[in-house]
C-alpha cells in the first residue's frame, strides 16, 4: 500500500513537472509571437513612409530582443534612420548625426568612404 503511494505521488509529481513546462513553453511562444507581431506593425509603418513612427516601434522591441533577432532589427532602425537622412531638405549637419545614429546599429549601413570620412571628421 506504500508502494502505491508513492508511485501515484511520483506519477503526479512528473504530471506537475510536465504541465508547468509545457506552460512556460506556451507562454514564451506566446511572447514570441506578441514581438512578431509589433516588428510586423513597425515595418508596415516603415513601408507607409512613417520613419518616426517605425523608428520608435523598432527601438521599443530592440531592447527586448538577443542575438541574431537583435542584429537583424538594429539593421532595420538603421535604414530608418538613413532614410531619414537622404531627405533632401535637411542640413549636412543633421544629416551627419542621423547616419551617426545609423551606425550605432548597423556598422555596414553606410559605404560610401566620402560620408564615412564626413562623418568622422565630425566627432
Amino acid at each position: 500500500m506504500a508502494e502505491k503511494k508513492k508511485s501515484n505521488l511520483l506519477k503526479n509529481l512528473v504530471f506537475l513537472v510536465i504541465l508547468i513546462g509545457a506552460g512556460v513553453f506556451l507562454f514564451m511562444q506566446y511572447q514570441k509571437r506578441q514581438l512578431i507581431m509589433r516588428e510586423n506593425a513597425a515595418t508596415e509603418l516603415f513601408n507607409q513612409g512613417n520613419n518616426d513612427g517605425a523608428l520608435a516601434a523598432y527601438k521599443q522591441i530592440h531592447g527586448r530582443l538577443s542575438g541574431d533577432d537583435r542584429a537583424r532589427l538594429g539593421g532595420k532602425i538603421a535604414l530608418c534612420y538613413t532614410t531619414k537622412a537622404e531627405d533632401p531638405g535637411l542640413s549636412v549637419k543633421e544629416q551627419v548625426v542621423l547616419y551617426k545614429q545609423a551606425l550605432e546599429y548597423d556598422k555596414s549601413c553606410v559605404t560610401d568612404p566620402r560620408l564615412l570620412k564626413l562623418i568622422e571628421g565630425t566627432e
